[in-house]
């Protein structure tokens, strides 16, 4: 008898790793590539790994203080790649309405489908003295309001 509640427990652990195994890697999916890739590279790559993938950084800043860089990257994607998985989207028939009543008074692309929003996105990567990433964040871009032709203030 004594054999059985073992089994028992072992096939609840397994199950329970199992879920967890599997809930982590759908968060996984649904997180963009460049999360992850730096995600993966903190105390790990250095800035010479990171320009040799992005390019040069659009800012960088020197800290005094710390003696840590900080670079900065803006990256212009379209909004469905935020959510690689589309559960977002999921359920959002009312939305699609919307955007194909767009598309038919000319906001939507050239074949008649409607244009997917472009969302800018801002790294901030921190490097060490040592050139080795440390930490990173990712933030929505700031973008400035366009002034108003006419010149009226907004109250």
């Amino acid at each position: 008898m004594r054999g059985r509640g073992g089994d028992s427990k072992k096939s609840t652990l397994l199950l329970t790793c199992s879920i967890i195994l599997f809930a982590s890697s759908i968060l996984m999916s649904c997180s963009h590539w460049r999360d992850r890739y730096f995600d993966n590279a903190v105390d790990d790559l250095t800035q010479f790994d990171i320009r040799e993938k992005f390019g040069k950084p659009h800012i960088i800043e020197h800290s005094l203080l710390d003696k840590n860089t900080t670079w900065v990257y803006r990256v212009a994607i379209p909004e469905g790649e935020l959510d690689p998985s589309g559960l977002k989207g999921f359920g959002s028939g009312v939305a699609d309405v919307g955007e194909a009543v767009a598309s038919l008074v000319g906001k939507g692309d050239q074949g008649g489908a409607p244009r997917e929003r472009i969302v800018c996105l801002r790294y901030e990567l921190v490097f060490d003295e040592e050139r080795i990433l440390r930490e990173w964040t990712r933030q929505f871009c700031q973008l400035k309001k366009s002034e108003d032709p006419f010149g009226r203030r907004e109250r």
